[in-house]
């Protein structure tokens, strides 16, 4: 007789959804490392990030069309202890890498670049009876593939519309793999089955972007201008996670649904930026250095599962009950494009979460061939236990730009 799910996926569970960054996730999924918002820049500003597709290294996570709006080769990461107050060994990691040019942009976290990986340490198993079993790693990972694209860029290069400058719409989708181990190996009795867990899972979105307002591009004398406004407005939409497959524990008794999520929300964003007569006698890697000279950025975002439970199991459908729906909203202001300070808020009624986020980054580049920035954020958990906090840092280098073909 093949054994039930041990030790850890009841009381690991059971002590992680009582944690803010498991709110998305609603009761009873599985994979739930991937319901961590992994931009620690996003984290800062409300756990958002679905509609915003300004600053270079755009969410990803939230929305798989954001691919579009990453231009040149670029490397994040991200790292962050997860149930702090109830464990002091379990930690997030995500590595992703992207390339982009010409409004299309490619995500490759495969290999030795796992896109997430939630490490859970050393466990102990124990059998049906409570009896040790011996100690096992647990985790969980994912890797990860996928693309972008900019319609109003395609139709530049394609000579059809140019129409960039005030319009555009980019979708995107990402395919990932799935693994976990939740038991030891050692409670595996008779063929056919795994301590491992497994499913491939899909990410997709689009987003829609409009700019009223554009006086370097539009305003009379804007060649003269010693400084501009843009101001942007933004709208989008996500599934996450989304499949068909249930995730296998051990046996087909132990499945759990994917966190199937539904994203969607909207951004405005405004910058001062620097014209043609801001420092006539600075040269042009300087100016495009420090610009924008100022920039706000405001997101608010929804999010509800995409899975519910039918009286017998778990079905994919979207939760139209609100019951799990988690809501934030957050900002962020830029000085100089070296300084960030970011703040928000997150609410999800059913996981005990109602608090702030915060957070700061760093950078400095090279005008826009590229750049170094440092994050670091603040996310609430469930009422009673400390904050969380995330850092990660983002490198970039724009070949197109180096060999002036941007």
């Amino acid at each position: 007789m093949k054994t039930r799910m041990l030790f850890l996926s009841t009381v690991l569970l059971t002590s992680l959804l009582s944690s803010a960054a498991l709110a998305a996730a609603g009761m009873g999924a599985g994979a739930f490392s991937l319901q961590f918002n992994t931009s620690a820049r996003a984290a800062g500003m409300g756990e958002g990030g679905v509609a915003a597709v300004w600053g270079g290294d755009a969410n990803v996570w939230a929305n798989p069309a954001m691919l579009a709006f990453r231009p040149g080769v670029r490397y994040g990461t991200m790292h962050s202890q997860l149930a702090a107050g109830l464990a002091d060994d379990i930690f997030l990691d995500k590595k992703e890498l992207t390339l982009g040019a010409y409004g299309v942009g490619l995500l490759y976290a495969k290999g030795p670049m796992d896109q997430v990986v939630l490490d859970m340490g050393t466990q102990q198993g124990t059998d049906e009876n409570g009896n040790p079993t011996g100690s096992f790693q647990s985790w969980m990972k994912s890797q990860a593939w996928g693309v972008g694209v900019s319609a109003a860029e395609a139709m530049r290069l394609l000579r059809v519309a140019d129409i960039g400058d005030w319009f555009d719409v980019a979708g995107g989708m990402v395919w990932k793999d799935f693994q976990d181990q939740l038991a030891g190996s050692d409670i595996i009795q008779g063929g056919g089955s795994s301590a491992i867990g497994e499913a491939t899972m899909r990410d997709w979105g689009w987003v829609a972007r409009v700019t009223p307002v554009n006086t370097l591009e539009r305003s009379a004398g804007a060649d003269e201008a010693k400084v501009g406004l843009l101001v942007e407005a933004a709208y989008g939409r996500s599934k996450l996670n989304g499949t068909d497959e249930m995730i296998m524990h051990v046996d087909v008794d132990q499945t759990d649904p994917a966190p199937t999520t539904y994203l969607a929300g909207w951004a405005v964003h405004a910058e001062v930026q620097a014209g043609p007569a801001f420092a006539p006698a600075a040269s042009a890697l300087i100016v495009d250095t420090l610009s924008p000279l100022l920039a706000v950025t405001y997101t608010d975002h929804a999010q509800s599962p995409g899975y519910v439970w039918d009286g017998d199991a778990y079905v994919y459908e979207r939760d139209k009950s609100g019951v799990f729906d988690e809501d934030g909203y957050g900002y962020e202001i830029s000085l100089l494009n070296i300084a960030h300070i970011r703040g928000g808020h997150v609410t999800a009624a059913y996981g005990d979460i109602d608090g702030d986020t915060s957070g700061w980054g760093l950078g400095l580049q090279a005008g826009r061939y590229g750049g170094f920035r440092y994050d670091k954020a603040k996310v609430p958990q469930a009422r009673g236990l400390p904050d969380v906090t995330r850092d990660g840092w983002h490198l970039w280098v724009d070949a197109l730009a180096l060999f002036g073909r941007d």
